[in-house]
């Protein structure tokens, strides 16, 4: 196993501690309102489905390399079905989703540009795809304050953040090093050429918030240029209902 491989695997065993906190679901809430109120949702590294909480009248793809992860996103109804993949080669169909979340995934993935070219590869015309992301300000400090202003308890609060901290050390050892906010950041500005509708917003200054509509979106100059490829033999389409299916 590999550095990163054993990062990820000792992460999946504290995340909802770490993350599942009001913080995060003023996060979940702001993404569900930009997202189409039904159709299919593909979730970029659902990790346990945090960000696709508050999606629950869609039907949520979520698409992450960690088995324990997702199906504590299943099990917790988070997400609809599962896919076990890189959110970089998810092997989906072209233009399969009408919207596309990836929430906290870019900034700490090798290659940013490719997660954002997958996510436009496998959106639909006139779709909309929604990134969040660290600021500067997402320090240990930073989040544990604001978890505190969001009324999580004392004892909860401590616990998280050093849940936190023992991930970050993990982290330096792992070899996984987040990209700075502002290249994530600029990286997905340059996605929308001019006629894109572009929103943001900056949630308690810890996360920031981009939706983009799929009409126009030319990301060239980005390097990052979606990258239309045959379907795998397995790959079919996604269905327009909410699936009742529970496994990966």
């Amino acid at each position: 196993m590999s550095f990163a491989a054993g990062f990820w695997s000792a992460y999946s065993l504290v995340y909802d501690l770490a993350w599942d906190t009001p913080l995060t679901a003023d996060v979940a809430r702001v993404v569900a309102a930009a997202v189409p109120d039904d159709g299919v949702v593909v979730d970029l590294g659902t990790g346990t489905g945090l960000a696709a909480a508050a999606l629950s009248a869609r039907e949520v793809v979520g698409v992450d390399r960690s088995r324990w992860m997702t199906q504590r996103a299943l099990v917790r109804g988070r997400i609809t079905r599962r896919i076990l993949a890189d959110a970089i080669s998810t092997g989906l169909p072209d233009e399969a989703a009408d919207a596309v979340v990836c929430a906290n995934l870019a900034h700490v993935h090798p290659d940013p540009a490719a997660v954002l070219a997958e996510a436009q590869r496998i959106l639909r015309p006139g779709g909309t795809l929604v990134f969040v992301t660290p600021t500067e300000a997402a320090t240990q400090r930073g989040v544990f304050r604001a978890d505190r202003r969001c009324g999580l308890p004392l004892v909860r609060a401590m616990t998280a953040a050093a849940a936190r901290y023992g991930i970050g050390v993990l982290a330096g050892f792992s070899r996984v090093l987040p990209a700075s906010p502002s290249r994530i950041s600029s990286l997905i500005r340059t996605a929308a050429s001019p006629g894109t509708r572009i929103g943001h917003r900056r949630m308690h200054d810890l996360q920031e918030i981009f939706w983009l509509r799929r009409d126009r979106i030319a990301c060239d100059d980005a390097g990052v240029s979606p990258r239309p490829r045959e379907p795998s033999r397995s790959a079919t389409p996604l269905s327009r209902g909410r699936a009742g299916a529970r496994a990966g």
